[in-house]
């Protein structure tokens, strides 16, 4: 991930792009992992406007436009602070699927999202192949488990949504 940062804060495309963005601030990174090199996803955020700008690293970098940001409506974006970050990705990753208590399950994908919550926190998500989602928030200074959920997809669902569908 921290290479990849590097690559964009280092990119002609990104200083281009914060010389006119002064008020923007990494406030996440996120990344699926699959078999392939992982996509890591940077996301600038201005208190300001209220919105993101997400740039994606891959063999070439690219931008989205600017985007309301998924929060509540009081909440916070704080800044990312990088400097702090003492678990890497594969270290929280392999913390998670080591616990006792997932050690037998199979997941087939895993999203993986860096973001600051007082520290900056780790919050996996690993889903199995029986829709089971395993969601993990890690100290990413600490590698300490601050909560786990454990559930079905299914029952994350908006029953009103479903309902109404089938009417």
């Amino acid at each position: 991930m921290l290479d990849s940062l590097k690559k964009l804060e280092n990119s002609a495309e990104f200083n281009q792009w914060k010389a006119n963005h002064q008020d923007y601030y990494l406030s996440s990174c996120f990344t699926i992992l699959n078999d392939d090199k992982p996509a890591w996803q940077f996301h600038y955020y201005s208190k300001k406007a209220d919105a993101i700008v997400t740039f994606e690293v891959k063999t070439k970098i690219t931008i989205e436009p600017a985007s309301k940001v998924f929060k509540k409506k009081d909440a916070i974006v704080e800044p990312l602070e990088i400097a702090k970050v003492k678990i890497e990705a594969g270290q929280a990753l392999k913390k998670v699927t080591s616990l006792k208590s997932y050690k037998a399950c199979s997941f087939t994908q895993k999203m993986l999202l860096l973001q600051q919550i007082n520290q900056p926190i780790w919050n996996l998500s690993l889903i199995t192949s029986t829709y089971q989602i395993l969601n993990i928030k890690l100290s990413a200074v600490s590698g300490e488990v601050l909560s786990e959920s454990f559930e079905s997809l299914l029952s994350l669902r908006d029953p009103d949504a479903f309902q109404s569908q089938n009417q």
